[in-house]
């Protein structure tokens, strides 16, 4: 009866302990990016590279310190503590998510759903939490958010009687509002992998940080109220 017990315990601590780090998904930040991206790709913290850092992160420290050799060597050690701490820290295994918004396409018949067509990037800039899709050229430093399985979510299944109603709701004086809110989850995926290297090579990782991802999830919203996930058609 007592290793029965003691079998008990070592089976509920385990699932307990499991249950402990599961861990849901967040919403994603320039952080998550930059820290994945510099644990993933094993950057090394340079004086050059952390100089370049707080010259672009941070001016104001930049300015004020850079020209004292003194003040800037405890400015170098406080971000490269800063830096090598985050880079401990971020999961690159972890589940994010971002919201964007769409206009539906028209509906389907043969596959009884609304057609979706989603721009395979989605632009992160640093210190804000809004996401903006489409242009970047407004908000500096940015990470691209590069979805190499983005185009196969293309369908928000949906019965005729049913996508009817939804089109009648959205009408006023003839004209139908077709937009809705997306909720996209994803991963970030290895950054040793053939397709991130592919990827580099086409675009350039000078001009913004970039980074791969697999999108497992797509929730569409009316307002507040989720009326379905993307499919693949």
């Amino acid at each position: 009866m007592k290793n029965i017990k003691i079998i008990t315990f070592v089976v509920l601590l385990l699932f307990v302990s499991s249950f402990s780090f599961a861990q849901n998904p967040v919403r994603v930040i320039y952080d998550h990016l930059f820290y994945s991206y510099m644990k993933g790709t094993n950057t090394e913290l340079t004086n050059q590279f952390i100089t370049n850092f707080v010259r672009d992160y941070h001016p104001d420290v930049y300015r004020d310190n850079f020209g004292n050799d003194f003040l800037w060597h405890d400015v170098l050690t406080k971000y490269r503590n800063e830096i090598t701490t985050s880079i401990t820290n971020i999961n690159l295994t972890a589940e994010y998510f971002f919201n964007t918004g769409m206009d539906l396409g028209n509906y389907d018949f043969d596959k009884d759903g609304f057609s979706v067509r989603i721009a395979p990037n989605v632009f992160i800039p640093y210190n804000s939490t809004e996401e903006r899709p489409g242009n970047l050229f407004y908000y500096l430093p940015v990470s691209t958010l590069h979805f190499t399985n983005f185009s196969e979510y293309n369908l928000l299944k949906m019965s005729r009687d049913d996508g009817n109603a939804f089109l009648r709701s959205r009408t006023n004086n003839n004209v139908t509002n077709r937009r809705v809110s997306l909720r996209v989850y994803f991963t970030i995926n290895d950054f040793a992998s053939s397709e991130y290297v592919n990827l580099i090579r086409l675009l350039n990782p000078a001009s913004n940080l970039i980074v791969l991802g697999t999108v497992y999830k797509v929730e569409v919203y009316d307002g507040t109220r989720l009326i379905g996930e993307l499919s693949k058609s």
